[in-house]
C-alpha cells in the first residue's frame, strides 16, 4: 500500500468563531536576528493569522520558524532572517488567551529571548529559556490540538 497525501480542506472563514476570533498581535523586532518574547513557532501545518481583519495563510509551512507580517502577506522567516522593525507574530497558546497586546508596561518589561547568529551566541550554545509551542491545527477532521515541547 503506497503513501497517499490527505486532500488539505481549509477552513471555512465564514463560521461564527472565525469572524469573532480577534487579529493576531504583531510587534516589532527588536535588532537583527531576534524576535520578542512570546512570538508564535510555526509548525509543518498550515496556519492562518487573521491581520486586520482578513485571515491570510503563511505562505510556507516551516518548523521553528517566525511568522512575519510583510507586505500584505504572513512570511515564514528563519531566525537568522529577521530584520530589526520585522513585524513577528506574537502568541503561543493553543486558544490565544495570551495573545493580548501588551501593555506599555509589559512592553518595557518584554527582552529578546533569541538571537541565532555567531556575534550574539557564545560557542552558539543557547542558554536562555527552553522553548514550548502549543498550537490548534486544522485537518479534515475539524480541529485538532497537538503540542509539542
Amino acid at each position: 500500500m503506497g503513501f497517499k497525501l490527505r486532500e488539505y480542506i481549509p477552513p471555512d472563514f465564514n463560521e461564527e468563531r472565525f469572524k469573532n476570533a480577534p487579529d493576531a498581535v504583531l510587534m516589532p523586532a527588536e535588532k537583527d536576528g531576534t524576535v520578542p518574547e512570546r512570538y508564535h513557532a510555526m509548525s509543518i501545518f498550515p496556519e492562518y493569522f487573521k491581520v486586520n481583519g482578513k485571515w491570510l495563510l503563511a505562505e510556507e509551512s516551516r518548523m521553528d520558524c517566525v511568522a512575519v507580517y510583510e507586505n500584505g502577506i504572513i512570511a515564514v522567516k528563519e531566525f537568522r532572517n529577521i530584520k530589526k522593525g520585522d513585524l513577528i507574530v506574537i502568541g503561543r497558546t493553543e486558544k490565544g488567551e495570551d495573545m493580548s497586546i501588551p501593555t506599555d508596561s509589559e512592553k518595557a518589561k518584554m527582552k529578546t529571548i533569541f538571537s541565532l547568529s555567531d556575534r550574539d551566541v557564545p560557542e552558539k550554545q543557547l542558554s536562555q529559556k527552553t522553548m514550548t509551542s502549543f498550537m490548534s491545527f486544522s485537518d479534515t477532521t475539524g480541529i485538532t490540538e497537538r503540542s509539542y515541547g
